[in-house]
């Protein structure tokens, strides 16, 4: 069997439910989407193990096997079987295995529920508020698919989607146009669609790609800005109020724990994350607490470990929510201490001149 080459669209619209898809959508898929191998006894996944990837079987024929179906079923390629992915379930429900040789398409289950969502919800793409750029389905297409990859946007509830296209209001800007100013009150949300920007305080800290998205901090905190944000080149964004951010973002892509459930996942190996400055943090923190202030968190999260859980504090919970909300973004396991120091039980804060448990 020839090694195979990357998918097409033809390839893909041979598979339920890609079919459903416009060709524009395909296309931006076929680059997300991989073809691999197998040779005869191979493994293609296991029974338990979370990929989240849909499988599809183009060539070949695979068994499917499980502890309480051990004799299992097979599958052969080009039958109507075949045409749904191979198990759709995470973690798995079956291990599968190659019993002649196998060609396998996968597809990032994440990015093709939104492309099915956005599509079903098509009358209202592209439809923003005050749209004055032209978009084709082309554009479209590539939209949905920055906006699914975005660590942000595709953690929201599917239900906000079509609110959220309503809300978002589409901008043409051009280079040197400042999008954010450093010391002013946020109001607005942004999600770089087109172009590049650059990030800066006293020196450029960062140059955001398409597909970035900004603006957060300040509106979670109800700080000021803390950086400018300028457009290095000719492109467009999208921008959600401070109102709709914190309906459709914000309180969806929050984890709130109180006092009793915080400090129960502490026990079981969770870990504190002061948020408040450096010197809040040595005048007194929580026992245990690890310490990354706010305006370090973009900088400073590289040294957690994303295989812990962390839960967020600080004295009433807004910085930490803030920080909690871009953890998140960033992929960690994150929580937020609801109402922050000042619920702790009186018998803790009696003790915050030093550490407390």
């Amino acid at each position: 069997m020839a090694n195979p080459v990357g998918p097409d669209i033809a390839l893909l619209k041979t598979f339920v439910p890609l079919d459903s898809l416009p060709d524009e959508m395909l296309d931006e898929l076929c680059g997300l989407s991989s073809l691999a191998h197998y040779a005869n006894g191979s493994t293609v996944f296991r029974q338990g193990v979370s990929d989240n990837q849909s499988a599809y079987l183009v060539e070949g024929r695979v068994r499917l096997y499980s502890d309480t179906d051990p004799s299992g079923i097979d599958i052969t390629a080009h039958t109507a079987l075949a045409r749904h992915t191979l198990d759709g379930h995470q973690p798995h429900h079956y291990n599968a295995v190659a019993v002649q040789e196998a060609v396998i398409l996968t597809v990032d289950n994440t990015v093709l529920d939104y492309m099915l969502t956005w599509d079903q919800l098509s009358g209202h793409v592209g439809k923003l508020a005050n749209d004055p750029i032209e978009q084709t389905d082309a554009d479209r297409a590539q939209l949905m698919t920055r906006i699914a990859e975005s660590s942000v946007l595709r953690k929201i509830p599917a239900a906000n989607i079509q609110q959220l296209l309503k809300s978002m209001q589409r901008l043409t800007v051009h280079a040197g146009e400042k999008l954010i100013t450093m010391g002013e009150q946020g109001d607005y949300f942004y999600f770089l669609e087109t172009g590049t920007a650059s990030v800066s305080r006293d020196c450029e800290l960062a140059i955001l790609q398409p597909g970035s998205s900004f603006g957060e901090e300040s509106l979670i905190s109800g700080s000021p800005r803390n950086a400018t944000v300028r457009m290095r080149e000719n492109g467009s964004v999208l921008r959600l109020s401070k109102q709709d951010f914190k309906e459709l973002l914000q309180e969806p892509l929050l984890q709130w724990l109180d006092v009793d459930s915080a400090r129960g996942r502490v026990n079981k190996g969770a870990i504190w994350l002061d948020v408040r400055s450096t010197r809040e943090f040595e005048h007194y923190h929580l026992q245990g607490a690890a310490s990354l202030p706010l305006v370090d968190t973009r900088e400073g999260m590289s040294e957690l470990d994303k295989k812990s859980h962390y839960i967020c504090y600080c004295m009433t919970g807004r910085r930490s929510s803030a920080a909690a909300f871009l953890l998140g973004q960033a992929g960690y396991e994150v929580s937020v201490l609801k109402g922050g120091q000042q619920a702790l039980p009186a018998v803790l804060r009696a003790q915050l001149g030093s550490e407390v448990a």
